[in-house]
């Protein structure tokens, strides 16, 4: 019997992070670029097998790439990251079209943000740096090349022809800018053909699924009472445990209203919030430091919530700590737990989820990084409701 030599394990390109057979190295051509390109990636795409950030960095002549771990936004030397005269490319209300963009208020320096587009959004809320950055945005040029890849809207762009056409606008002259794009068109054809050739084998026989338990009544006859919340906390310097709840956000959606209050530190509490972490979460000291007393934050919950209410939120750590501040008399829900329980199996971030299912959650007035993940904490709730009017009515 002849020896079998096939390696039982796929060789790996380590410049590209692609498997060995589809290493993209040799179709990268060098681009000089003039303008500066930095890349904050969120820690969920650095691994991620198309990611196209790694075009750019093998490409670029100018161009730096940072994850944006949790703990960056509190390093004392951010600015230092980003140079001056640098701009974000981030399509908020008051961004200026770099089509329109005046010669003199062009920047030196790009930041791109590189992940889907909720964690790309996530970035943005964490960071209040950024936004201190002047704004741009791109309008696209044609229908996006990443096949292999769903974006929730068809005008949604990858990180690489972000680049190539902001670049094109900066650098109008620079004909090596064509490298970059063509580079990420022969690497979707090699992975198109790829899948042609190879196609998936047969899918394992799986057990059956038990039987649908129904999901709590709360999503049918009494979604009335439901009101999702999401609260921001600090953790105590030394234990690390979960501390008092320092901002507090819900919102209620059988009629659309939203509550949010700073809680002011009371006197008893040792541990005071650094403006640091207070950035962090996207808030102000005035908001937390200047907010209700205790008191007050339970006359205005009691206003808006009332009595009869099922509290719901994506984890289970800030339900605990609101229910030390006020005991709701029905058992409040972790939403996670209900969806987990619907898929059959365990979840990943709700970022994540929003992104796989292209939900499209409506952003709610509430401050900082709460606004996005009450949103999306409602916006599950609301397809859960949804999965369960749709089953009722098909059994």
């Amino acid at each position: 019997m002849q020896a079998d030599n096939k390696p039982d394990h796929r060789l790996m390109c380590y410049d590209c992070f692609r498997p060995d057979a589809h290493c993209v190295c040799k179709i990268i051509k060098p681009v000089k670029n003039e303008t500066g390109i930095i890349i904050l990636q969120h820690p969920a795409e650095r691994n991620h097998p198309f990611g196209t950030a790694r075009i750019a960095m093998l490409s670029l002549a100018k161009a730096n790439l940072e994850i944006a771990w949790p703990g960056f936004a509190r390093q004392e030397a951010l600015e230092e990251k980003i140079p001056l005269k640098s701009g974000i490319l981030y399509p908020s209300q008051d961004a200026l079209d770099l089509d329109d963009c005046p010669e003199d208020q062009k920047p030196e320096n790009l930041v791109i943000l590189d992940g889907t587009w909720n964690t790309a959004r996530t970035i943005y809320n964490t960071y209040p740096n950024l936004r201190n950055l002047p704004h741009y945005k791109i309008s696209p040029v044609a229908p996006s090349g990443y096949k292999i890849r769903k974006a929730p809207k068809a005008e949604h762009r990858s990180t690489i022809e972000a680049i190539w056409q902001a670049l094109t606008i900066l650098e109008p002259g620079n004909s090596d800018l064509e490298h970059l794009i063509t580079a990420f068109h022969q690497m979707i054809a090699q992975q198109v053909q790829y899948q042609k050739t190879h196609p998936a084998g047969p899918r394992r026989r799986t057990a059956k699924k038990q039987e649908r338990k129904p999901l709590p009544t709360v999503f049918s006859e009494d979604f009335d009472k439901l009101i999702v919340g999401y609260g921001e906390f600090f953790r105590e310097p030394k234990t690390k445990h979960p501390h008092q709840l320092y901002y507090w956000t819900a919102h209620k959606p059988s009629t659309g209203q939203t509550f949010s209050m700073g809680i002011r530190p009371t006197e008893a509490d040792t541990y005071q919030p650094s403006d640091e972490e207070i950035a962090w979460m996207g808030l102000t000291p005035q908001t937390i430091f200047e907010g209700a007393t205790q008191t007050e934050f339970l006359e205005a919950w009691q206003e808006f919530a009332g009595d009869d209410y099922i509290l719901g939120t994506w984890n289970q750590i800030t339900r605990r700590l609101f229910e030390k501040v006020k005991r709701p008399k029905r058992d409040g829900l972790q939403i996670k737990r209900i969806y987990c329980n619907v898929i059959g199996r365990a979840c990943g971030p709700l970022s994540g989820i929003i992104d796989d299912k292209n939900l499209q959650p409506d952003l709610l007035p509430v401050l900082g990084r709460a606004q996005e993940r009450l949103s999306q904490a409602v916006a599950m709730s609301l397809w859960l409701r949804n999965f369960e009017l749709q089953a009722a009515s098909s059994s």
